[in-house]
């Protein structure tokens, strides 16, 4: 059993595994970003003293080191984007995110 887990998916079936995984008075961090609700008996929790908390793990400063880092040329994005498009063309480029044919897209607005 784990003292301490970090869900980082996002996917809310995991949650569930997550709580089968920790001992008592385990730590759970939830990080991932969830856009489903997850379903879980909370009896566990209560009964099993666990620690739950969400964590956003980033911050404004996070954002503006990724700035620099990507201004100055230290970092490269080119290889990571797999498709650029008009502003117009978001309906194409969900579709390519939905059928996870891309993995970075860059939307032009104006074009």
């Amino acid at each position: 059993m784990a003292d301490v887990i970090i869900e980082a998916t996002g996917v809310p079936v995991v949650v569930d595994t997550c709580l089968k995984s920790l001992r008592k008075n385990g730590r759970l961090s939830l990080a991932g970003i969830f856009h489903q609700s997850a379903s879980i008996f909370l009896g566990p929790i209560v009964r099993k003293e666990f620690n739950i908390k969400g964590s956003i793990c980033y911050t404004w400063k996070d954002f503006q080191d990724c700035i620099e880092l990507v201004s100055s040329g230290r970092v490269k994005t080119e290889p990571i984007i797999s498709h650029e498009l008009p502003l117009k063309e978001m309906a194409k480029a969900l579709e390519l995110a939905y059928n996870r044919k891309s993995i970075k897209i860059i939307l032009h607005p104006g074009e």
